[in-house]
């Protein structure tokens, strides 16, 4: 929100009585005229002045100006007298109406002088100032007439309280008219918003109808077929009854209405069809009430009145309020407010009898010099801001008579103009100014501008120069000056400008003159430009001057620099409205360019590669409407906005500046923002910013521009930056160099201007320079001309160079030429002779003279110009020369495919062995076996891995068929084996041709041959081979092979072949229909067969026949095991598993147990389901005694016993062998000194149960023992606990102390040690790596899965973290 306006003047109940009226000129708009209960009209001027009075002889009904604010019409209660006020004469005049009726409301036409006057019987007349003649209109209407409004198209609208409403043509003719419910009040004439205009400008007519109705009226031309007197409708809009009644509306923009409501709501609706009656803003700016609404298009904003004072709105944006005016007086009974025409005065009535006027927007008249701006902040008063010193001093008085027009500003110097006459105040002090001196001009003055001395006023075309002040130390002819000088032809001055030093000014011949004031002379002319000059802005010391000519283009000229002095500013905008030029010295060298929507900065380079040049920087919106840029210092925009405040902002183009705090930004702001520091020489800025993205690229475009501007210092330091030592030493060779042109030539080959660098290598006497570029970009012609004039020694290696150009763009002829102006023969030369000579060879070939090409190549060492003459001379189709070449570059391909061409089969088979291509083993076999030699053609269709022409070879010529029969076998050659197929089925051998035709793919033609010869099975046989090869069979042949089986009652090929079909429904019938031998078989496919199938239904099918439900005899529980195996059902197939080794424990297939519990053990893990310990302590205990064996075999018999020992504590396990085992562990144990343990298991074998089982081998060993015991024990080792490192015994599988299941070895069944442990790499169970390593030495499988282990990938886990991994991952699975 904006600052209150200040109040300018009040005019007093006192002067005017109360209830007052106003009403402000319109045209120019310098006088509000006002009248109250004393029926005295008081006209003042915007000082708030009274110029002139008219009393009235009753309360004042109505005032109106005319169109142009010439004469102002008044009307007062019960007269039929019309007062007219002429502005210029300050004289009044009355119309007498000579009418019986009074006067009600009068309205002034919008386009002509007439003036309608309506009465109180309904009668119209109209008055025409010019002619002073009456016309009167009576019985228009039948009551009295309380509104009327003229359009730009002169018709007018009247209201009446007949409640009609009619429209009259300027003539008095009525041409519509339509009825109302109620009363017509506050008419106008607008346009709707149409998508096609009609007839009329205005055409729209609306009215408040009664108090809660807006109606809109159309006024149709009475020349077209819509036209009708009568028929017009009249569209009525209502509202909501919260609103209130409508007490004033306004038309703006394209055709939108704002309406204000008694309960102080604001509305806004557009007429445009689509969207008629929609409220597209609302908001309630007064809680009490809203007396009246006013718009002011000049400053694009509105402004309502009620209690809690004035509130003004952005048209663009009604929400926001921009502004409040609080009355001092008090805020209630405020009646009316209005706009001056040019929006910088609002006044607004109070019942009372007081209206107050304020200032909303001032003349935006300014002036700036260095860092100081001075502007008007109201009618007579200036401040000064000084943004260098951020101090500002307001309300500096100038006794000014009106307004000042033109404002400008020196060190010294403060100047107000207006008309043709200025005032010029001497600034004392900061605070204070003094009139110093005043001037009189031959003209109106358009434009004034100071310095310290003098002053320079602008007048339709001419410029006076003069002293602001008279000085004796001034001669006086350098008093004053009028340009352009009587003595030239330089034109109408269009625009100027003056410094310190310099008035400069530009004419409509497109003429820049300086004028040197110390000289009192013109001292530069610049006469170049064919446009004329319209605006000029030079710099603060006049020697650089940026103009934009008639045409709009914009240029920049400069006294001093080197041609060209003038510069054309690019991606200048077409409205650009003026040029502001950077004031902070670390910016030199900055302006902007500005429109009304946009900003634009440029960048003026001094020096670069071409010369002095301006680069376009970017660009920055308009920060706020209708301002008006006056200075840049820093990136910092200050700006004079309408109110007459000076407003901040900061250009987007100065966003590199790193002073602030942000510390947020995208990585495209970065990327922009070092652009921008970069144009602009911030190279500071642009360091930091470099540095922030640190990316190569973004380096290298720094380090190229500073190239670019000749900036060789700071380009040496962001070399140094981004290491890049070649640049910086070669750039600190150069940097002392002091002819530019030099460097530049340097820079400019670097950047591709190759013409630009000649020129400047030429320019400081390098010619070589120039030459040695020229050549290394292959500018071979330009090269060449340097090379004639500066140094001839260098056309061989140049002619040589272009040559081979030459040839490399397909002019070969020409290159013929080069080459052997190239050729020096020169014994120094010898190895460019030799590229001269090899590019003459290939350039011979090219232009078809062969013989001289291949002698050169045969001369030539080297296989290279060998084999690329040859590949020429191949596209060429010259054989003989092409396989010479290639011979002799030993290119043996090529050179066999050439000497097959000219059929010179000696040397084909010369060099066949060297050849691996199999295009031409193929190619060379085919002329053999053309000549009849078989032997050989076979060989090389075989090399060239043509088999089936080696097959047919062999079949045919050589008829070997067991060498065809090999081949077929060996490549699986379809076609083979379709020929194979053939030529036994024509010696009668079916049984070889059903297998060759399974495997060439015709499957029908060997089933058919297969049922007549009684080959079936052997047909099946094939085709499950060639499934098991993993190729395909249509589903059909195979389902017509299942069908055969099934006809015969083959119920186990039927069920194959129906599965191999994916017939699983049918498979699975006959499988579960075998019987006898094939049972088992027939269980094994059907388990397969569910497994694929995923069907429900046949699960439970195939889960009945196993247990046995149809013909109650249960399968073998392996069986089970597989199939709840097969369709992941892993507790079940648990459950199962540790039946079936329970079955085979209690039977003594003890190992078959392990596999069976391994199995489902290795499943469980890599399901991550959890291990029954039951499963778990059976798989232990299993292999525990299958370690027996090993540890025996390897003559441990310690470790046998601890084996030994534990299963016999769950001897029960072992029922078929429960003997054997306790005298195996009494025996080990006795041998391993555990006699105490051989003890208490002699005393189970002595019971009467197990005592007549003992091996009579070892019975009375065990007898003594029971009789004479020894009961001493050898100690069992003690070992660290994997997890929690408490000391365990060796065998002993639980800790006592973290109670963590120890894993156990799988080759000692000892726990596992954490310094000595590893995993199978095939099964992962786990081992101590020593024991494991060493049991390596006699087996080469591991003792749990069976897989044969290599050693070297047996690793120990040397990681703590790996053994904890492992222990957790056991714990888990437990």
């Amino acid at each position: 929100m904006t600052s209150s306006p200040k109040r300018l003047f009040a005019i007093s109940p006192e002067e005017i009585g109360d209830r007052p009226k106003f009403a402000w000129q319109t045209g120019h708009g310098t006088h509000i005229a006002a009248v109250g209960s004393l029926n005295k009209i008081t006209i003042r001027n915007r000082q708030g002045d009274e110029i002139s009075q008219i009393s009235l002889g009753g309360p004042c009904l109505q005032m109106k100006w005319d169109k142009d604010g010439d004469t102002l019409a008044a009307i007062h209660e019960k007269s039929n007298i019309v007062y007219l006020w002429n502005s210029t004469s300050q004289k009044t005049t009355t119309i007498d109406t000579q009418t019986k009726d009074s006067v009600t409301v009068i309205a002034w036409s919008k386009s002509s002088s007439l003036l309608a006057i309506g009465t109180s019987r309904g009668n119209v007349i109209l008055y025409d100032q010019s002619t002073a003649k009456k016309v009167p209109l009576l019985g228009q209407h039948s009551g009295r007439i309380t509104t009327m409004a003229w359009s730009k198209d002169n018709l007018l609208a009247i209201g009446a309280d007949d409640n009609h409403i009619s429209v009259m043509l300027s003539t008095g003719s009525v041409i519509q008219r339509c009825a109302t419910n109620e009363a017509p009040k506050n008419i106008k004439f607008s346009e709707m918003k149409r998508e096609k205009r009609g007839t009329y400008e205005e055409s729209t007519v609306s009215a408040i109808i009664g108090r809660k109705h807006l109606g809109l009226w159309t006024v149709v031309d009475p020349n077209s077929n819509a036209a009708s007197i009568t028929g017009s409708q009249l569209f009525t809009l209502n509202f909501q009854d919260k609103y209130g009644d409508i007490v004033d509306y306004q038309w703006f923009g394209d055709g939108y209405i704002m309406i204000g409501f008694s309960g102080g709501y604001l509305i806004v609706i557009s007429t445009y069809h689509k969207e008629i009656g929609e409220e597209l803003h609302k908001t309630r700016d007064h809680k009490g009430y809203l007396s009246s609404v006013a718009i002011s298009t000049a400053l694009n904003k509105a402004a309502t009145c009620g209690n809690g004072g004035i509130k003004l709105h952005e048209l663009t944006d009604q929400y926001v309020i921009d502004s409040i005016i609080t009355i001092d007086e008090g805020n209630e009974n405020l009646t009316e407010i209005a706009w001056s025409v040019d929006g910088q005065l609002l006044a607004v009535a109070k019942a009372t009898g007081a209206i107050y006027v304020y200032l909303t927007k001032l003349s935006m008249v300014a002036s700036v010099w260095q860092q100081k701006i001075a502007f008007l902040t109201s009618l007579h008063e200036v401040s000064i801001y000084d943004h260098q010193t951020k101090t500002k001093v307001d309300s500096i008085h100038l006794t000014t008579e009106i307004e000042p027009s033109v404002l400008a500003m020196s060190d010294t110097y403060i100047a107000v103009g207006f008309n043709n006459r200025a005032l010029y105040y001497r600034i004392q002090s900061i605070e204070e100014v003094k009139r110093a001196s005043e001037h009189d001009y031959l003209g109106t003055i358009t434009e004034l501008q100071i310095n310290s001395y003098y002053a320079a006023a602008f007048m339709n075309g001419r410029i006076q120069l003069h002293m602001i002040e008279e000085s004796d130390r001034r001669s006086e002819e350098r008093q004053s000056i009028m340009f352009p000088l009587a003595d030239t032809n330089d034109g109408k001055i269009l625009c100027y400008g003056l410094t310190k030093d310099y008035l400069v000014y530009g004419t409509d011949k497109g003429i820049l003159n300086f004028f040197h004031i110390e000289e009192w002379q013109i001292v530069n002319k610049f006469d170049k430009h064919k446009t004329g000059i319209q605006k000029l802005f030079p710099e603060n010391f006049g020697t650089s001057v940026a103009f934009i000519d008639q045409k709009g283009d914009g240029y920049l000229y400069n006294v001093f620099f080197e041609h060209p002095n003038i510069i054309q500013i690019p991606n200048l905008p077409s409205g650009t409205k003026s040029i502001l030029w950077e004031t902070n010295a670390e910016n030199e060298w900055i302006f902007i360019s500005f429109d009304s929507d946009s900003i634009s900065t440029y960048s003026v380079y001094r020096d670069s590669l071409k010369g002095p040049q301006i680069m376009f920087v970017g660009t920055t919106r308009v920060p706020m409407f209708n301002t008006v840029p006056l200075l840049l210092n820093a990136g910092l925009l200050l700006l004079l906005d309408s109110t007459g405040k000076i407003v901040q902002t900061k250009l987007d183009t100065y966003g590199f500046l790193n002073d602030s705090n942000e510390h947020e930004y995208t990585l495209a702001d970065a990327i922009d923002r070092l652009s921008k520091a970069i144009l602009m020489k911030r190279y500071e800025d642009a360091m930091f910013w470099a540095k922030q993205l640190n990316d190569s690229s973004e380096w290298n475009k720094f380090a190229t521009a500073l190239l670019y501007s000749l900036n060789v210092d700071y380009a040496i330091k962001v070399f140094r930056e981004i290491g890049h030592p070649g640049m910086v030493m070669t750039l600190e060779e150069i940097k002392h160099v002091e002819d530019k042109s030099l460097v530049s030539a340097h820079f400019a080959a670097l950047f591709g201007d190759y013409d630009l660098a000649q020129e400047l290598f030429l320019k400081c006497g390098c010619p070589l320079e120039a030459l040695n570029m020229r050549r290394d970009c292959m500018q071979f012609e330009a090269a060449m001309t340097l090379a004639k004039a500066y140094d001839p020694d260098q056309i061989p290696y140049i002619s040589a160079a272009h040559a081979e150009q030459l040839e490399f763009t397909g002019d070969s002829s020409s290159a013929v030429k080069f080459y052997e102006q190239g050729i020096t023969k020169k014994e120094k030369d010898i190895q460019h002779d030799q590229r001269c000579l090899t590019g003459l060879a290939r350039c011979y070939i090219k232009v078809g003279e062969i013989k001289k090409g291949v002698m050169i190549a045969l001369r030539l060492p080297g296989k290279e110009i060998k084999e690329e003459c040859g590949k020429l001379l191949e596209a060429l189709k010259q054989w003989p020369e092409a396989a010479e070449l290639f011979e002799k570059a030993q290119c043996w391909d090529s050179a066999a495919i050439a000497y097959i061409k000219i059929k010179n089969w000696v040397k084909v088979g010369d060099i066949l062995p060297n050849v691996n291509t199999p295009k031409i083993h193929s190619m060379y076999a085919k002329a053999r076996e053309s000549e009849g030699r078989y032997k050989e053609a076979c060989a090389a269709y075989m090399k060239a891995g043509e088999w089936e022409n080696a097959i047919r070879i062999q079949l045919n010529q050589l008829k070997s068929p067991e060498q065809a029969v090999k081949i077929v076998r060996e490549t699986q050659s379809i076609e083979g084996a379709k020929m194979v197929a053939r030529f036994f089925e024509s010696i009668n051998d079916y049984s070889s041709a059903v297998q060759f035709l399974v495997l060439s793919k015709c499957y029908t033609e060997a089933f058919a041959m297969a049922q007549q010869n009684g080959l079936i099975e052997l047909y099946a046989q094939a085709i499950e081979k060639v499934l098991k090869d993993g190729r395909d069979i249509p589903l059909d042949d195979l389902e017509s092979t299942a069908i055969f089986f099934q006809n015969q009652n083959n119920h186990l090929l039927a069920g194959k072949f129906f599965m191999f079909a994916q017939n699983y429904d049918r498979a699975l019938t006959h499988l579960m229909r075998c019987t006898g031998a094939n049972e088992s078989k027939g269980i094994d496919l059907a388990l397969t067969c569910v497994g694929r199938a995923r069907s429900q239904q046949l699960t439970q099918k195939l889960l009945d026949y196993l247990l046995g439900e149809k013909d109650q005899i249960p399968k073998e529980a392996k069986y089970l095991f597989r199939f709840y195996l097969s369709l992941g059902q892993y507790t079940e197939a648990s459950k199962t598993a540790i039946i079936i080794a329970q079955q085979d424990q209690e039977s003594g297939n003890y190992r078959s147990a392990r596999d069976v519990l391994f199995t489902m053990h290795q499943e469980l893990k890599a399901q991550h389901t959890a291990i029954p310990f039951e499963m778990a302590n059976s798989l232990m205990l299993l292999h525990s005694y299958i370690l027996v064996k090993i540890q025996i075999k390897l003559n441990n018999h310690t470790r046998a016993a601890r084996l030994l020992n534990r299963v016999a504590h769950n001897v029960s396990k072992f029922p078929a062998h429960i003997v054997q085992i306790l005298t195996t562990t009494v025996v080990e144990c006795q041998k391993a000194g555990m006699n105490n343990t051989a003890f208490n298991f002699s005393l189970i074998l002595m019971k009467p149960e197990y005592r007549d089982q003992i091996d009579t081998k070892y019975k009375k060993k065990i007898e003594a023992l029971v009789r004479k015991p020894d009961k001493s024990e050898t100690d069992e080792d003690y070992t660290s606990c994997p997890q929690c490192h408490q000391r365990v015994p060796d065998y002993e599988l639980l800790c006592p102390s973290c109670q963590l299941a120890l894993p156990y070895c799988i080759v000692t069944g000892a726990h596992v040690v954490r310094d000595d442990f590893c995993v199978c790499p095939s099964c992962n169970f786990p081992a101590i790596h020593s024991e494991f390593l060493r049991y390596l030495t006699t087996d080469d499988t591991c003792p749990m899965c069976s897989t044969r282990i290599d050693g070297t990938r047996l690793t120990r886990m040397d990681s703590g973290e790996a053994v904890d991994r492992f222990l957790a991952q056991s714990s888990d699975m437990a």
